[in-house]
C-alpha cells in the first residue's frame, strides 16, 4: 500500500487455506516520489516490496494484493512508457502470477503501515517507556527529574506547561504550537515525515530541553565517553532525534568547534598547503 508520505507491505504464504506472516516493512517516501500520482505510489510500492523481499520471492509463485484497481492492468499491458515502462521490466524478472484488487477496507493490514498510527492523545505506557529510554542515553538517573525542574522554571517554557495541565486551549496545543505532556515532562511533537531517521510515517516527540539544561546535554553528547567527541553531524543526529531546543543546530556547531580536546588531538582532513604554482621559464 501506498499513501502520501510512506509505502507498506506485508508478506504472507498461504498454507492450508490459512494466511501466515512472514514479514512486515515500511518507509517513507523521499521528495520526488511524493509527487507521484496515486498509481505511480501504488506501481512503486510494489515495486519496492518486491526488492525488499527479494530473498524470499525469487523462484516461488507471487500474488500481489493492492488497493490500487489501476495497477491490475500492470502485468499484462502492452504499451507501457515512461516510468511505469521501466518498473514493468524490473517486476517481469518476478514470477507475479496476479496482482489483483483488493479494497482498503480489507487491506487494513498493509494500510495501516504506510499511515500515522497514532494522534496525540493515544500515547501508551509503551511509547512512555521508549521515550525515556531513547533521553537516557548517557547513565545519568536523575536527568529526567532534573529536565522536568527546570522545565517547570523556565520563562518560555513554564506558559506551556500550564496550558496543557489546564487544557483550556486546546487550538493552541494542536496547531500553533504542538506539544504534550508525558509523566509531567514536556515534549514537542515532529512530524516524521520533515525528521529523518523515521522509517514509518508518525509522530515524534522530542523532549524539551530548558535553557540552563543545554550545556549539559552538549556534554553529555559531545564529550562523554561513549559519545567519542562526534563531529557536528554526528553530535546534532545523537541530540536531534531525542530532544529539541531553538538553535539546538547552532548551538551544535559552535560547541564541536570550539571543543579544546578536539582541536588539540584530532587530525586534520584539509590538505596542509595549496598546489605550488608553476613558472614558466623561457630561458636557462
Amino acid at each position: 500500500d501506498a499513501c502520501e508520505y510512506g509505502l507498506g507491505a506485508i508478506l504472507t504464504q498461504e498454507y492450508d487455506e490459512n494466511k501466515y506472516v512472514i514479514a512486515y516493512a515500511s518507509r517513507t517516501l523521499s521528495t520526488a516520489e511524493r509527487k507521484y500520482g496515486a498509481t505511480e505510489r501504488e506501481a512503486l510500492a510494489i515495486l519496492w516490496a518486491t526488492k525488499y523481499f527479494r530473498p524470499y520471492l525469487e523462484g516461488n509463485k507471487i500474488y500481489v494484493r493492492s488497493d490500487c484497481k489501476a495497477l491490475e492492468w500492470m502485468r499484462t499491458a502492452k504499451y507501457v512508457t515512461g516510468r511505469l515502462a521501466r518498473w514493468a521490466m524490473k517486476l517481469s524478472a518476478y514470477q507475479i502470477e496476479e496482482i489483483k484488487y483488493r479494497p482498503g477496507k480489507l487491506n487494513a493490514n498493509a494500510d495501516s503501515l504506510s499511515r500515522n498510527p497514532l494522534p496525540i492523545d493515544d500515547i501508551n505506557q509503551y511509547e512512555v517507556s521508549a521515550i525515556e529510554t531513547a533521553v537516557n542515553l548517557w547513565q545519568n538517573t536523575n536527568i529526567l527529574n532534573d529536565i522536568k525542574k527546570e522545565q517547570e522554571v523556565d520563562s518560555k517554557l513554564k506558559p506551556i506547561i500550564e496550558l496543557l495541565k489546564n487544557k483550556s486551549t486546546l487550538e493552541f496545543n494542536d496547531k500553533r504550537n504542538p506539544h504534550v505532556l508525558v509523566n509531567g515532562l514536556l515534549y514537542k511533537i515532529k512530524n516524521s515525515k520533515k525528521h529523518y531517521n523515521q522509517r514509518i510515517v508518525g509522530e515524534k516527540h522530542l523532549l524539551v530541553i530548558p535553557k540552563t539544561m543545554q550545556n549539559e546535554l552538549l556534554r553529555w553528547a559531545h564529550d562523554h565517553p561513549t559519545a567519542g567527541h562526534g563531529g557536528q553531524q554526528k553530535t546534532l543526529f545523537r541530540l536531534s532525534t531525542r530532544v529539541y531546543w531553538k538553535s539546538m543546530r547552532k548551538d551544535i556547531f559552535n560547541y564541536v568547534a570550539a571543543c579544546q580536546e578536539c582541536q588539540q588531538f584530532k587530525y586534520k582532513n584539509a590538505p596542509t598547503s595549496s598546489l605550488m604554482q608553476m613558472h614558466l621559464v623561457n630561458e636557462p
